[in-house]
């Protein structure tokens, strides 16, 4: 639907970019529209990637890279604070388990995804 976008037809904007509804300028837009195809691209590939994990085998790095990016996501400076813990994860869990825990990083991630800067200022909250 962002491809198809266009100052011209306000109708193509379908209300969603809100930053939008009151003018602006085409030179911005035009800057900003790819940025915004790009980031959705990334968005759409990161949850397919996602869903199949969920639906299909989670491993300790998984694991591992998920609890990583939620204690970056809160704040956390130690970058290694789950760094080798990928075993322990595959020894003390089974998948069911992996599974669930990994559920719940991504409910997290989504949430805190919908409150970070660009997401927000470019799309309506519901």
């Amino acid at each position: 639907m962002v491809q198809k976008w266009s100052l011209t037809d306000r109708s193509s904007l379908n209300g969603y970019p809100f930053l939008f509804e009151n003018g602006i300028d085409s030179r911005i837009f035009n800057l900003l529209k790819p940025n915004v195809i790009e980031y959705l691209q990334d968005r759409l590939d990161y949850l397919k990637i996602r869903g199949e994990k969920l639906n299909g085998g989670v491993d300790g790095l998984d694991l591992e890279y998920g609890f990583g990016h939620i204690a970056k996501l809160a704040g956390s400076k130690n970058r290694c604070l789950f760094h080798g813990l990928s075993g322990w994860f595959e020894m003390t869990f089974d998948l069911k388990q992996r599974r669930a825990l990994l559920s719940i990083i991504d409910k997290v991630e989504k949430d805190v995804e919908r409150a970070t800067p660009f997401y927000s200022l470019l799309f309506k909250r519901g």
